[in-house]
C-alpha cells in the first residue's frame, strides 16, 4: 500500500508539473520532475531520470543506506546495468529482491541479470520457480522455468514440463522444435520423430518442419524417410547451406548412383540463391566426386553447365578450383590453371602474384644461362607492381642460390635505381590501385610506398654485403628512406656490435628503437642483449636473455651461445656449459 501511495503522489506531481509546463504564461520551461526534499526514494528517482552517468551512484547509495528501500536498490542496479557492470547490478538487484521477494518485477530483473551473466544454474532454477509462483499467467515466466531446467541439464524435467504446458507455450514460442531437440539430446530419436511429424501435420506446407523431420530421420538411420522429408521440404522452401551440405554428404555415402542427388540439387540451385563463393566451392567439390560417365547424362550435365560457365568467368571461382587442385596435389592441373588465369584476367595483381608464388616453385631453379627467360614474369611483376616487393625477393633468393653475394648486390642495385626513378616521377597524392581481394580494389600512396620499399631494398643490400663500410652505408640509406625500418635498425645495430666497438652506444640506441616497435621479437632481443654484453652490462644483458628464453626456450644456436658468454662473464661457468651443450646439440637435431 505504501508503494502505491508513493506512486500515486509521484503521478499527481508529474501531471501537475506537465500542465504548468504547457501554460502560455510560463516564460521559462520548468523541469518535468522536481526534487522531493526529505524523501530518499523520490530524490533517487529524480536523480535516475535526470542523470544517466555513474556520478549519481554515491548519492543513491547514501539514500539506500538511509531508507533501505528496495526501490532505491533497484534504481542502483539499473544504473550499474546501464553501464555494463553486471556484478554490481546483480548485487543490488539481489538486495531489492531480498527486501521484497514477493515483487515479481524484482524477481524478473534478478533472473535476467543472472542469466545474462551466466551465473549459477541452480540459482536460476530457484528464481524461475519463484517467478512461476508469483505470476503463473506470464508465459515468459513459464518459459524461464523451462530454460532453467535445460541449463541444469534436467532434460527429463524439461521434457515433462514442455509437454505439460505445450498448448500454452505454442501461443508464444517454438515449443515443438525445442521438444524435438530435447528428445534428441536425451537420445530418444523415435520420440523426436513423433513430435516432428506432428509439426508437419499441423502445417503441411512449412518447409522447415520437413527439414527438421529429415534431420531426425537421419538420427534414426531411416534413409527412406530422410530423403522423402528433405525432398518435400525443397518443394516449399530452400534449405540452409548447412542442411544442403549435410544432405549432399549423406547421399554420397548412401549410394553410388548420384542421379537422385544431382536431380535434387539441380532443383534447389535452379530457384534458390546462395552466396556465390559458397556455391562455387560446393559445386567444385561435387564436380570432382563424379566420374565422366556419371556426368554424361543430360540431366546431370544441366546442374553443372551454368556452374562451369560461372567458373570460367569468375576469378574467385577459378581460385576455388585452384584450391581443389592443391588439395589433390595435382601439380599439372594447378600449373595449367594458373597460367591460363594469369592471361585470362590480366592485368591482375592477384593472379600475377599467384603465378610467382605457386607456379615457379614447381619448376627447377633457373640456370645462369636461362636466367632471363625463366625469371621474365618475376621481373615483369617487379616493374608492374612497384608497391610490392614479393616478386623482387623471390628473384633475390634465386640469385642467391645461383651466384655469389656480388651478383646479388648487383641485382639489388638495379632495382634500387629503378625505384629511385619511379620516386622522382611520383607526384604528391598519386596512388597505386590494385586488387588485393577478389572484387575489391585497394589503393596505396605512391611516394610513401616507394620510400618504404627503397628502405627495404637498401636494408637487404646491407644484409647480403660483407660486414664492412659498404654494408653500413646501405643501412644508413635504408634508415634515410624509413627511419622506423625495424629490421634495418636491428641488423645495422648487430653488425656494428660485431665489428666496431667504438659504435656500441649508437648500436644500443638503434636496437632500443627496434624493440620499441616490436618488444617481443626474438631477434631484436638477442641483438639488444648481445650489445649490452659487449658494453660490459652483464646483469642487464642477462635480464634481456631471460625474457628471450621465456618467449622461446629454443631460440637458436647463436642466441644460446651469446647467453653462454654472458653467464661466463657473470662467473656462472656451470650454467654456461649447460647452454653451450644445448647449442651444440641443436646442430645434430
Amino acid at each position: 500500500m505504501k508503494l502505491r501511495k508513493r506512486l500515486l503522489i509521484l503521478l499527481t506531481i508529474a501531471t501537475g508539473l506537465g500542465l504548468l509546463g504547457c501554460s502560455t504564461q510560463q516564460k521559462q520551461q520548468q523541469p518535468l520532475f522536481e526534487k522531493q526534499v526529505g524523501n530518499p526514494y523520490f530524490d533517487s528517482y529524480y536523480l535516475y531520470l535526470t542523470d544517466s552517468t555513474e556520478q549519481i551512484l554515491p548519492r543513491l547509495r547514501a539514500n539506500f543506506a538511509q531508507s533501505q528501500s528496495p526501490e532505491i536498490s533497484d534504481l542502483i542496479a539499473q544504473v550499474f546495468y546501464r553501464s555494463g557492470n553486471l556484478d554490481s547490478a546483480a548485487h543490488y538487484i539481489q538486495q531489492a529482491y531480498q527486501l521484497d521477494s514477493n515483487n515479481v518485477n524484482y524477481t524478473k530483473k534478478y533472473y535476467a541479470i543472472l542469466e545474462e551473466g551466466q551465473r549459477s544454474p541452480e540459482q536460476l532454477l530457484y528464481l524461475a520457480h519463484r517467478l512461476v509462483l508469483l505470476d503463473s499467467s506470464d508465459a515468459k515466466n513459464q518459459y524461464s522455468l523451462l530454460m532453467a531446467y535445460i541449463r541444469n541439464n534436467r532434460i527429463d524435467d524439461a521434457i515433462r514440463y514442455a509437454q505439460q504446458k505445450r498448448t500454452f507455450f505454442r501461443r508464444y514460442f517454438e515449443i515443438d522444435r525445442l521438444l524435438v531437440n530435447l528428445y534428441l539430446q536425451r537420445q530418444s530419436p523415435d520420440s523426436a520423430m513423433l513430435v516432428a511429424e506432428e509439426l508437419i501435420a499441423k502445417d503441411p506446407t512449412e518447409a522447415e518442419s520437413y527439414f527438421l523431420a529429415s534431420m531426425v530421420a537421419a538420427r534414426c538411420d531411416d534413409t527412406l524417410r530422410y530423403k522423402r522429408y528433405f525432398k518435400k521440404g525443397v518443394q516449399y522452401g530452400c534449405p540452409s547451406e548447412m542442411l544442403l551440405e549435410t544432405y549432399s554428404q549423406y547421399m554420397l555415402l548412401d549410394q553410388r548412383n548420384p542421379r537422385d542427388l544431382l536431380q535434387t540439387l539441380d532443383t534447389i540451385f535452379d530457384r534458390c540463391h546462395y552466396p556465390e563463393p559458397w556455391l562455387l566451392e560446393t559445386l567444385t567439390n561435387l564436380r570432382f566426386v563424379f566420374t565422366s560417365p556419371q556426368m554424361s547424362d543430360p540431366t546431370e550435365r544441366h546442374l553443372f553447365a551454368n556452374f562451369e560457365k560461372q567458373l570460367a568467368q569468375s576469378s574467385e571461382g577459378q581460385f576455388i578450383l585452384l584450391q581443389y587442385y592443391r588439395r589433390n596435389q595435382d601439380t599439372a592441373a594447378a600449373l595449367a590453371s594458373i597460367e591460363r588465369n594469369q592471361k585470362q584476367f590480366a592485368p591482375s595483381y592477384l593472379w600475377d602474384m599467384i603465378y610467382v608464388s605457386e607456379s615457379l616453385k614447381y619448376r627447377p631453379l633457373p640456370s645462369l644461362t636461362t636466367w632471363n627467360d625463366e625469371t621474365r614474369v618475376v621481373r615483369e611483376n617487379i616493374t608492374k607492381y612497384p608497391f610490392d616487393l614479393f616478386s623482387a625477393y623471390v628473384y633475390f633468393e634465386w640469385v642467391g642460390q645461383r651466384t655469389d653475394s656480388v651478383g646479388r648486390i648487383d641485382t639489388v642495385n638495379r632495382y634500387i635505381g629503378h625505384y629511385k626513378e619511379l620516386l622522382n616521377k611520383a607526384k604528391k597524392g598519386d596512388v597505386y590501385t590494385f586488387e588485393l581481394t577478389f572484387g575489391k580494389d585497394t589503393t596505396v600512396q605512391q611516394i610513401p610506398s616507394l620510400r618504404y620499399n627503397l628502405s627495404r631494398l637498401y636494408g637487404y643490400k646491407g644484409d647480403v654485403s660483407r660486414k664492412d663500410q659498404n654494408a653500413f652505408q646501405a643501412y644508413e640509406e635504408a634508415l634515410k628512406y624509413n627511419p622506423n625500418n625495424e629490421v634495418a635498425l636491428n641488423n645495422y645495430a648487430y653488425n656494428l656490435a660485431i665489428v666496431d666497438e667504438k659504435q656500441l652506444k649508437l648500436a644500443r640506441k638503434m636496437s632500443e628503437k627496434s624493440l620499441k616497435i616490436d618488444p617481443n621479437n626474438e631477434n631484436y632481443l638477442d641483438t639488444y642483449g648481445y650489445i649490452l654484453y659487449r658494453l660490459g652490462l652483464y646483469k642487464e644483458a642477462k635480464a634481456v636473455f631471460t625474457k628471450l628464453l621465456s618467449i622461446n626456450p629454443r631460440p637458436g644456436k647463436t642466441s644460446l651461445l651469446h647467453y653462454c658468454d654472458i653467464l661466463e662473464a657473470l662467473g656462472n661457468k656451470d650454467a654456461a656449459e649447460v647452454y653451450r651443450m644445448k647449442a651444440n646439440n641443436m646442430e645434430k637435431e
